[in-house]
């Protein structure tokens, strides 16, 4: 039996290890806000992500008010009442103020924790700082942006095509430059052949994709012919590359 106990606590000892090691790598900030005193207590990693000194007596409601983003706020408060309602954790993402007068990104996951007649005593958590991704978020959106108004305004055309299952998106431009109304969504490569494509380019369409297949990411160039619904003809030039994102093979164009 005593052997057994001894197993059963280097076991309890060994997860335990495992777990602080797995929140230090994961920079995983953990507290606790009591529902009888209204105290939130934070360990070091959560106040440093706050900028503020160690408190271990805990910090008021109020003062964690201070430190929210005033649009933040009511999100937070939604995100306690569907806490003390659910089963399960529920996430909240909010921005804290750091001491430093910048806000910081948090990603919050939160579960009550219930004594054994099952009444809340405290909602439990844990906090990951998400600044940096999320600031790599807004500058690939305002790229996306400015790259979208670069191509309306020149008229260039963007396209991206899956080769594993054919999946299409053009942006406005390609649209325009071929004359097709985008409720008739993009057109598959079969109803690019047919419908499209002038008839004498078909031949070096399939030749293009072969070059594109054998590339090895670098950029495909090729001029042909479209038609477009008023059998107008015009002469494009696409420049094309594949690559291989998510293990899924792409195609990224312009035209």
């Amino acid at each position: 039996a005593t052997a057994d106990r001894n197993a059963a606590q280097q076991a309890l000892s060994d997860a335990s290890a495992q777990l602080k090691l797995a929140v230090e790598l994961g920079d995983i900030a953990v507290w606790r806000h009591d529902l009888r005193s209204g105290l939130t207590f934070y360990d070091e990693r959560a106040f440093r992500i706050l900028g503020m000194p160690h408190r271990p007596e805990g910090l008021t409601a109020e003062e964690i008010r201070t430190v929210i983003h005033p649009d933040d706020l009511e999100r937070m408060r939604e995100s306690a009442r569907r806490t003390l309602e659910a089963q399960g954790p529920v996430d909240v993402e909010a921005r804290f103020r750091h001491a430093d007068g910048r806000w910081r990104h948090v990603l919050m996951r939160r579960v009550t924790q219930r004594n054994a007649q099952g009444v809340p005593v405290a909602i439990v958590g844990v906090s990951l700082d998400i600044t940096h991704q999320v600031e790599q978020r807004v500058a690939a959106e305002a790229l996306a942006r400015q790259l979208g108004l670069a191509a309306s305004a020149t008229g260039v055309g963007i396209w991206r095509r899956a080769l594993d299952n054919d999946e299409r998106q053009w942006n406005e431009g390609m649209f325009r430059i071929v004359g097709r109304r985008p409720e008739q969504g993009v057109p598959t490569v079969d109803e690019w052949k047919r419908d499209i494509l002038h008839p004498e380019d078909r031949p070096g369409l399939e030749r293009a994709l072969e070059d594109l297949g054998h590339s090895g990411g670098e950029q495909v160039e090729h001029v042909f012919r479209i038609v477009r619904p008023d059998g107008e003809v015009r002469w494009v030039v696409n420049r094309a590359r594949s690559e291989l994102v998510g293990g899924r093979p792409l195609v990224y164009g312009v035209t």
